[in-house]
């Protein structure tokens, strides 16, 4: 790390992307005393603690609390250092800051940061009272409007590395156990493989795409996708057509854009996967990425979440175990959308009729009483859902749906009862499913539908 006299640090970040199937890319490269620090620790009466997490997009969420702000953040074996989102920095005490600058995937340039030391952070039980911390404010880099959940930020190997941690994938529990109480037993049925930690992050060579050599890859939680490559190695066909350019998700330094294919089978050691999604990222946009010589790309969360997995950071070695996700076929986004929360509207909502009294009226010697019927409404503010990316030539691109158009209808329910993630299952899920949209661009209203295609 080379500081100037000006006191503007320059740190170079890895690839990441995050979606709604997408993925983003962050890697801080730290100096040996950031990897040196006490770190996470658990309170002496405790041998381990456990977590609820939330899967979204394939992306492992969990609960943090720091300088006792709750927040929610994405567990991600591909970055080292915490990171954190500006929107939330007016919520937050943070101490002994400095200016840093931040170089991550994209085209783009450096972002701004400020890095802050001596926090407090606790996960569950585990608590590290001396915690370094990046805040970038960049305010476009908003994980949350393309998740729809709330983000804050982003957590890696500060927490892997005083800890054997198991994530099962299952019941969506995160079970972390102090080395010297961990038992072996507990890896009953899974396979174990040896990992190299470079930088903070680990990587697996036991990985072999088609008929090809094994391949170095990053383990990578923190991406939606099956696998990334660097290099196309004959995996698409013009002949063939076996492929489409796409968006492939936000970097810190702009946009990510590559191909999509789909390869025969992968194996990692004695597992097996047909017919599985890949993605090719441009080669400007991940320049940063190759900070490991020998590194073919990375394994991402569609294809580890099919293993309960334990990562044993202290001793390099990773444990793999099937779990109930392993036979689901690979999936990608056959509508061409991307979408995203951008704002609040105004909804309407009938809730039922009131009655009311208008007065008697007087007929002879009997009377009535007049009343009248009133529709009730909840007025509320929802999240807009916003087309943020048309794939050219597809599905929704044919249906001339257009970047900026706001979904109101999808499938005869209002756009703003799914989660950003649920839209992403169901333009994912069946090839001829039909999808109903009713739009809105510029104040009108327009009916859309479109049938969902596998390109390869």
């Amino acid at each position: 790390m080379a500081i100037a006299y000006f006191f503007v640090i320059y740190l170079r970040m890895k690839n990441k992307i995050l979606p709604i199937v997408f993925i983003i890319v962050i890697c801080l490269v730290p100096t040996g005393s950031l990897l040196s620090q006490i770190g996470f620790t658990l309170p002496s009466a405790k041998k381990e603690g456990k977590i609820k997490f939330e899967l979204v997009n394939n992306i492992v969420v969990i609960p943090v609390e720091i300088n006792k702000v709750k927040l929610s953040f994405i567990l991600d074996t591909g970055v080292t250092s915490t990171l954190l989102f500006g929107a939330t920095k007016d919520t937050l005490e943070l101490r002994n800051t400095s200016v840093v600058m931040l170089r991550g995937l994209g085209e783009g340039e450096a972002v701004e940061a400020l890095k802050s030391d001596k926090n407090k952070v606790k996960i569950g039980n585990a608590e590290d009272r001396n915690h370094s911390l990046y805040v970038v404010f960049d305010e476009t880099i908003n994980f949350s409007s393309r998740m729809g959940v709330p983000i804050h930020g982003i957590l890696g190997y500060d927490f892997f590395k005083n800890f054997i941690v198991t994530i099962n994938y299952n019941n969506k529990t995160i079970k972390y156990t102090t080395p010297k109480h961990f038992k072996e037993k507990k890896k009953k049925g899974f396979s174990t493989f040896p990992i190299h930690l470079e930088k903070g992050r680990p990587f697996i060579n036991n990985v072999v795409i088609n008929d090809g050599e094994k391949s170095l890859m990053l383990i990578d939680i923190g991406s939606s996708d099956s696998v990334w490559v660097f290099d196309d190695d004959g995996i698409t066909s013009e002949n063939e057509h076996n492929y489409f350019v796409d968006f492939l998700g936000l970097g810190l330094s702009g946009s990510i854009y590559g191909k999509r294919s789909r390869v025969r089978e992968v194996k990692i050691g004695e597992f097996l996967f047909n017919d599985v999604n890949i993605a090719i990222p441009e080669l400007q946009a991940v320049v940063n990425a190759r900070m490991m010589e020998g590194r073919k790309g990375s394994l991402g969360s569609q294809l580890l979440k099919r293993f309960n997995i334990i990562f044993n950071y202290p001793k390099g070695e990773i444990s793999l175990k099937k779990n109930a996700y392993f036979d689901d076929p690979f999936y990608y986004n056959m509508s061409g959308l991307t979408l995203e929360h951008h704002g609040l509207s105004t909804v309407k909502t009938k809730i039922g009729l009131s009655r009311g009294t208008t007065g008697n009226a007087q007929d002879g010697n009997s009377s009535a009483t007049n009343y009248t019927l009133t529709n009730k409404y909840r007025i509320s503010l929802e999240p807009t859902v916003v087309v943020v990316e048309v794939r050219e030539n597809s599905a929704a691109a044919m249906a001339d749906i257009r970047v900026g158009d706001k979904l109101v209808l999808i499938n005869g329910k209002l756009a703003h009862e799914y989660k950003l993630y649920e839209l992403t299952s169901l333009f994912s899920s069946k090839e001829g499913k039909l999808i109903n949209l009713k739009i809105e661009r510029n104040g009108n209203r327009f009916k859309k539908k479109f049938y969902l295609k596998k390109l390869f």
